[in-house]
This record gives structure tokens, C-alpha cells and sequence, in this order.
């Protein structure tokens, strides 16, 4: 009986051990103070107040804006761009089921330019790009 009582213990300390290792990885993500480019258009009517689903409507954040993150929390993502204007992306989880907050900032940041030489966007025809940056298309 102590025996079986030894290896529940082992077992429960490893377990624990490993949910603390695979918590602290995601929270640990070393962004903040980084230059990172957004991948899509951020729509926004208040940069202060941006929801994470997204809507089209307002000014528009273009795609491969170079950003500074300041913070990534569970409640959100806040960023400054170049010209020193705050954002801050309020993450509504139950818009995004099953998408953690680090899941949508991959999904909207990168550490490098979309639009650059070979990136993703240069397969798209000059007219394709602009009107990708107007949210046209």
C-alpha cells in the first residue's frame, strides 16, 4: 500500500510539473518590446478599444504595418506603431472558441514583413496588394 501510495505521488508531482511547464511556455513568449508586421488588416473605429473579431468598419490598420507589442494578456493585445499611436486589440473569447490569445496573435503578427521579397503577399499583382492595404479585396 505504501508503495502504490510512493508512485501516485511521483505520478501527481510529475503531472503537476508538467501542466506548470506547458502554462509557463505559453505565458512566457518573449514579444514584448519586439517589432512585429500584422499579417491582415486590423479594422478599428477607437485604436484604444479594437475587438478581436474584427469587424470591417472604421480606419484600417494595413497589412504589414511594422508594430511594437507592448503587452499580451489573456484580456488582449496592446501594440504601438511607428508613429506612436496606441493600439490595444481586446480579445473576446467567446468569438473565438477553442483560439487561445496566443493563437490569434499568430494569426495576426509576424516577425517578418508579409509584404516583403518572397513573402505571402507578393504572389498577389501590385493592384492586388494596394487593394488588399484599402481593404478592398
Amino acid at each position: 500500500m505504501t508503495e502504490n501510495r510512493g508512485y501516485t505521488c511521483i505520478l501527481l508531482a510529475f503531472v503537476f510539473s508538467l501542466l506548470l511547464f506547458i502554462s509557463s511556455a505559453e505565458a512566457g513568449r518573449d514579444v514584448v518590446g519586439k517589432a512585429f508586421y500584422t499579417t491582415a488588416n486590423i479594422w478599428y473605429e477607437r485604436p484604444a478599444k479594437i475587438y478581436s473579431t474584427n469587424y470591417h468598419k472604421g480606419a484600417i490598420l494595413p497589412v504589414g504595418t511594422k508594430v511594437t507589442i507592448k503587452k499580451v494578456g489573456s484580456r488582449g493585445i496592446s501594440f504601438v506603431d511607428n508613429n506612436g499611436l496606441d493600439y490595444r486589440i481586446v480579445y473576446v473569447k467567446r468569438h473565438h472558441p477553442n483560439v487561445s490569445v496566443w493563437d490569434y496573435f499568430d494569426q495576426y503578427f509576424s516577425e517578418k514583413d508579409p509584404m516583403r521579397r518572397g513573402g505571402p503577399y507578393k504572389k498577389f499583382s501590385k493592384t492586388e496588394q494596394d487593394n488588399i492595404k484599402k481593404g478592398i479585396i
